[in-house]
Parts: C-alpha cells; structure tokens; sequence
C-alpha cells in the first residue's frame, strides 16, 4: 500500500474513532469550557453513572448582639433559646450523619467503577490524525524501472 492510502486509511480511523468514543463517553458539561469538559470526561467500562452528593446549604443562626435590652427577658424566652439551639444542633448533626453515609455510598460505588478518561482516547485519536496527515505529506517511494 502506498503512503496516500495508508494516509487516508489513518485519518478515517481517527475520526471514526474519535466520534464513537464521543458517544460512549459522559460527563459532558455544557456551561464549562471545552478542556474542562474533556478533563472531566470517561468512558465507563463497568459500574454505572455516579452523581456525588451534593452538600448541604448551611441555615445561618440567627445573630443576636449582647445589649441592655437582653436582661429584660424572661426565663422563658431564655429557655425558648436554649431550646431552639439544641433541636437545631440535633437536626445539624443528623443532616452530617446522612451526609456522611452518603459519601460513603459514593466512595464505595466510585471504587467499583471502572472508567477510562476520555483525553486518553483523544489523544489517540489526534496521534493517529497526525499520523495519517503525516503519510499524506510524505511522498512514496518513487519505482525507477
């Protein structure tokens, strides 16, 4: 075969290659940029698609300044205080608890998975591009008969 056709050859496969990895890769985000796309890209061999758990938004508490105006409370509003910062202590740790477990789902679910970067497979398919353009500028061997 001569370099033209291996040349042609080299290219095809290239950009066959590149459109069916495409397809089978994901991760995909449309709002970021092109190369952080492709660095977050992977084509999964084995496992599923694994979304981490997103963290949760804070309550901010409810700021309140010492002032004179303070001691003219009652108890009760005291104790109406303390109680509305325990329950909301209690509700913070089991939010942490929860998310805690579901960290731990998404780690033991990620070391299951088998899944390949998709840069890796675009840098074949550039090398093999190149390649193929390679072949096409080299002249073949000229036959003197």
């Amino acid at each position: 075969m001569d370099n033209k056709r291996v040349g042609i050859v080299l290219i095809l496969v290239a950009i066959a290659a590149f459109l069916i990895s495409v397809v089978f890769s994901e991760g995909y985000n449309s709002s970021a940029g092109f190369i952080e796309s492709i660095s977050k890209m992977n084509i999964i061999l084995s496992g599923s698609n694994i979304v981490a758990p997103q963290l949760p938004v804070p309550i901010p508490a409810p700021v309140v300044a010492p002032s004179a105006q303070w001691k003219d409370f009652s108890t009760e509003v005291e104790d109406r205080l303390k109680m509305i910062k325990a329950e909301r202590e209690l509700k913070e740790k089991e939010e942490k608890e929860e998310q805690d477990k579901k960290w731990a789902e998404y780690e033991k679910a990620l070391s299951s998975r088998i899944a390949i970067p998709f840069k890796f497979f675009l840098a074949g398919d550039i090398t093999m591009l190149f390649t193929g353009i390679g072949f096409l500028i080299i002249p073949s061997r000229r036959r003197t008969y």
